[in-house]
């Protein structure tokens, strides 16, 4: 049976632009100028974060830098410091903890906290001493939004709506009258594709949403997940379901001057052995390899390998290498030109979950059995250098880091990158 909650339980934690906010706190001549934070230093990347000052102009995440020059002659673009986020994130989380238990930290600058029964009673007090603790030991440049509610979709939504440095308090019998005022693709769960059924489910409004039965958004969203919104727009306490990981990637586009077949493929290698040291740090191993390669032309090409569950970098890299040599015979019994790659794509996948043994009583017999211990006791002993002198101490074969910096490890939705990934 789902419980009602009849008080706020549920405090969330947005972060103001916090890729931008964090440079502009780190680097003093920053602040108050539009920047725009980018995954790397190219003419022909996107924002993937801007300042408040840069939004007032029009430039938002996704931003191509070109156009967003037109919108903002004056912005500044930076380089993404993914390492120097998480290490903040993690002081961070270390200050609220001093002021209320965290739940889960939802993403690199998101939290959830359980609200205990006297700080429900003073949400305004306890959101001034998360601010103060903040601005004290990460800097006031640094601000967050916050968002009481019954639950966490609830304080979720609350956080967003009076961004930046907002606080809203949504009591039970209060909040639904403050939803009506949102829009569809406000409420976390609506992307465009879901927003297109609801219309075509005659759904134009958060109100007409709102007055929906869980059967029929089970209906729409085809799945018990309709049903669970349904929940938690209305107040219940639904918890978030655990998800576990089912692959490890990376990618990177490529700036002009690399995006011959040389620079593309030590990439690509590059990624492929970053993706492998991440594998083996969670005691991991993978039984097939993913290639994906986006040329400028706009043709893609795709394929993968399939092996026995491994976790060591010669079995990737040899993957790699004969995927690579399938996509550019393929490329040339198509094309005269030679390729310019603008893209290129790694994934591990086929995950095992718990942990497998390597090999069996009857491969073991085998020679390449014994071949491929040797192989997963170097890759041990190489991550035991790496660990202790550093990512560039030791790789099989060339490390070269891609024009433009920085490639590997990446902060996404929902996942915050191990220090060690760096």
């Amino acid at each position: 049976m789902l419980h009602k909650p009849t008080e706020i339980e549920r405090l969330y934690i947005d972060f103001d632009c916090f890729f931008a906010s964090v440079e502009q706190q780190l680097q003093p001549t920053l602040r108050g100028r539009p920047i725009g934070v980018l995954p790397f230093m190219s003419d022909y990347s996107c924002v993937i974060a801007p300042s408040r000052e840069a939004k007032q102009y029009g430039v938002k995440t996704g931003t191509r830098v070109k156009e967003a020059r037109e919108l903002c002659p004056d912005i500044q673009f930076v380089p993404a410091q993914h390492d120097i986020y998480v290490k903040l994130h993690h002081r961070i989380y270390a200050s609220i903890e001093r002021c209320v238990h965290i739940d889960q930290a939802c993403s690199i600058d998101e939290v959830v906290c359980s609200l205990m029964a006297n700080e429900r009673q003073k949400p305004f007090a306890l959101a001034r001493e998360i601010k103060q603790i903040l601005a004290k030991e990460i800097g006031r440049y640094v601000t967050c939004s916050l968002g009481f509610a019954p639950n966490q979709l609830l304080a979720k939504i609350a956080s967003e709506v009076n961004k930046p440095e907002g606080l809203v308090v949504w009591q039970p019998d209060y909040y639904p009258e403050q939803l009506f005022k949102l829009e569809l693709c406000d409420i976390p769960g609506i992307g465009s594709s879901m927003e297109y059924r609801l219309y075509k489910a005659g759904i134009f409004s958060v109100e007409k949403l709102w007055h929906m039965n869980a059967e029929t958004l089970r209906k729409i969203w085809g799945s018990v997940e309709g049903e669970r919104f349904w929940y938690s727009l209305h107040g219940y306490a639904v918890e978030p379901l655990i998800t576990s990981r089912c692959m490890y990637s990376h990618s990177r586009i490529l700036s002009p001057e690399s995006r011959d077949i040389y620079h593309a493929r030590n990439c690509a290698r590059l990624l492929t052995v970053k993706a492998a040291r991440r594998l083996r740090r969670a005691k991991r191993t993978a039984a097939a390899f993913g290639l994906s390669i986006r040329f400028q032309s706009r043709e893609k090409w795709k394929g993968k390998a399939r092996f026995t569950h491994v976790s060591d970098d010669h079995t990737f890299l040899t993957a790699l290498t004969n995927l690579w040599q399938r996509a550019v015979i393929e490329w040339y019994r198509d094309n005269e030109k030679k390729p310019r790659i603008k893209q290129v794509s790694v994934t591990l996948f086929h995950l095992n979950n718990p942990p497998l043994p390597q090999g069996n009583l009857f491969r073991d017999l085998l020679e390449e059995a014994s071949e491929q211990k040797k192989w997963n006791q170097l890759a041990k002993t190489m991550d035991t250098i790496v660990y202790k002198y550093g990512s560039k101490a030791i790789s099989l074969g060339v490390w070269e880091e891609p024009s433009g910096g920085y490639a590997g490890a990446k902060i996404a939705f929902g996942r915050i990158p191990n220090m060690a990934d760096f």
